[in-house]
């Protein structure tokens, strides 16, 4: 926390402090999404060096909550979402710090203002969808045209003459039209509460999330590099919704390298936008991404070759260090055994076990010595972890199941 996030995630966070701010004046609710809450969860901040940051908000308050920030009037702050950028995925609305640069080559949620955000995803009410309007179908029609696919449950008769109503009203969809839309969904919305079923589109607009009926009502404080926020107190069934059942194992490495992104958290983003003009620079990496994937088709093959190659040497060096390391345990692995003393052995596999653990995770499993592995075997029986058992005595190769001789 705090002294240990770079100069990127101290600007995200400044925004995060200003958008809680403004939520906390005009009593509008926020919850911490996606990766964002996990980390909270689990650290109380950031986990890795992505100055990536993610809330919920009820959609029947955003257009509020846009309008409020904007009347602060801060100092190098702007708004994007799709009443000035139509091709804008899911809805998303960002809150910017146009005095840095933060530029996604790839960019799947298509932005045009790369500055560093805070990312605000809508949350619809499932209950206040099944309300039919022609506003509504305005609205999803033009969704639709920007292929985010969200009319699915629209193909009564009723809907098919809103549609066509909607379709000459959508066709030229200025500003201030793509506003009246956008504010005619929040009016739908505006029935929506956190006892309803609620739901989202993840950030490419190609998935749609739902989560229990009413899991938003009872609420578990995090705080998030300082800032007293929110999650669902239900933290099973929220992370399930937006991760899998894995989503205790969801890891985000300390550092992170990435391609395809330029970011500066100096330079204000419209002067890096000049500069390229200047220089006669396309930011549309189409033909090169192609190019890209196939050359990564043709590597697949030879990688995995590699691959299985690099593992063999892995699980090879690991059996060899912990012969050496357990061996000269072994007495005293098997007498805490013969009595039973499983915190002992807790202790003394404490280390083994990091080993075969991180083996798991590749899918590969060792053993040098059939009684030492027995015993081990033994304690996860103990402690519950038969799944973890299962996998390594399947992933283990039948030259290991003899015991290594040096």
């Amino acid at each position: 926390m705090g002294e240990k996030m770079t100069e990127a995630q101290k600007k995200v966070v400044n925004l995060l402090k200003e958008v809680d701010e403004v939520c906390r004046e005009e009593c509008i609710k926020y919850y911490l999404a996606e990766a964002t809450a996990l980390q909270g969860f689990r650290n109380s901040g950031y986990e890795s060096e992505t100055p990536s940051l993610d809330i919920f908000v009820l959609y029947r308050d955003v257009p509020y909550l846009i309008c409020k920030l904007m009347e602060k009037e801060i100092t190098n702050r702007e708004i994007e979402w799709s009443v000035d950028n139509p091709s804008l995925k899911s809805n998303i609305v960002r809150y910017i710090d146009s005095s840095t640069l933060y530029l996604p080559l790839k960019n799947p949620e298509k932005i045009r203002k790369y500055g560093l955000s805070v990312q605000i995803i809508p949350l619809y009410s499932k209950e206040a969808e099944k309300i039919r309007s022609l506003k509504k179908y305005q609205y999803l029609y033009w969704s639709e045209c920007r292929q985010d696919k969200w009319l699915t449950d629209a193909n009564s008769f009723v809907a098919k003459v809103c549609r066509k109503q909607a379709y000459r009203k959508c066709q030229k969809a200025d500003e201030t039209l793509r506003k009246k839309l956008l504010n005619g969904l929040a009016q739908i919305e505006a029935s929506a509460t956190e006892r309803d079923t609620l739901f989202y589109f993840t950030a490419n607009g190609h998935r749609k999330k739902t989560f229990s009926k009413g899991i938003f009502e009872s609420e578990k404080k995090v705080f998030f590099e300082g800032v007293e926020c929110v999650i669902p107190e239900d933290v099973e069934s929220f992370f399930q919704t937006q991760m899998g059942n894995a989503w205790e194992k969801r890891e985000y490495p300390g550092r992170e390298i990435q391609k395809f992104l330029i970011s500066d958290e100096d330079c204000p983003y419209s002067e890096y936008l000049d500069y390229l003009k200047m220089k006669n620079i396309s930011l549309d990496l189409s033909k090169e991404l192609k190019e890209e994937k196939e050359i990564n088709e043709k590597l697949k093959e030879p990688n995995k070759v590699i691959m299985d190659a690099w593992n063999i040497v892995l699980r090879t060096d690991v059996r060899i260090r912990m012969w050496q390391e357990y061996m000269p345990k072994k007495d005293q692995i098997m007498s805490a055994y013969e009595k039973k003393d499983w915190d002992i052995l807790q202790e003394l596999f404490a280390q083994y076990d990091e080993e075969m653990r991180n083996l798991a995770a590749k899918k590969m499993s060792v053993s040098f010595n059939t009684e030492i592995q027995d015993i081990y075997y033994e304690l996860l029986k103990h402690n519950g972890d038969n799944d973890l058992l299962k996998k390594i005595q399947e992933w283990l190769p039948e030259a290991y199941k003899e015991d290594f001789q040096m």
